[in-house]
């Protein structure tokens, strides 16, 4: 791989992370479509890239990317034990910050764990149940987005064939 290409790469990386965050932490998807997808920064904050020889990974160092982009179903709800959902959750409505009227942090994580184990969670509910997703990594790295990359590096490529044949002639 050559400099140029590392070059092009490390640009395109870092502008997908900055969308992603920016995504993440403005877009409104969670509840109903009333609350962005971010809660603590966590998320955003682990997005990373690696370039190497033969690929460029960007990737997240936090577990729960599927969360977020397709919610939790039911049946994956139930995976963990009640408890941990419940603690989880007191976290996360601490954090987010969730606006509580009436009722504590702890009936709040009690009921919304129920109800996740019944039901699975909102991003579910609006997305990941009709096999669809919040947008998070499908509008980021659409088809378009990856097209324009490959054209860019296709044409230093035909550049740099270019400038070596005529070198040779």
């Amino acid at each position: 791989m050559t400099a140029d290409v590392k070059i092009v790469l490390d640009k395109w990386a870092k502008e997908k992370i900055l969308d992603l965050k920016e995504f993440y932490m403005k877009k409104l998807v969670s509840n109903y479509n009333t609350s962005p997808l971010k809660a603590t920064g966590k998320f955003g904050n682990s997005l990373a890239y690696s370039i190497d020889e033969n690929s460029l990974v960007i990737y997240t160092t936090v577990g729960y990317l599927s969360a977020l982009t397709e919610g939790t179903s039911p049946a994956d709800a139930r995976a963990f034990s009640f408890d941990s959902l419940y603690r989880d959750l007191i976290n996360w409505a601490t954090s987010k910050p969730v606006k509580l009227e009436g009722i504590t942090k702890e009936t709040f994580a009690y009921r919304a764990a129920q109800s996740i184990q019944k039901y699975g969670t909102t991003i579910y509910q609006l997305y990941g149940r009709k096999n669809q997703d919040t947008g998070l990594i499908s509008k980021t790295f659409s088809e378009a987005e990856i097209l324009e990359l490959f054209t860019e590096l296709e044409l230093m490529y035909e550049k740099t064939l270019e400038t070596k044949i005529f070198a040779e002639l």
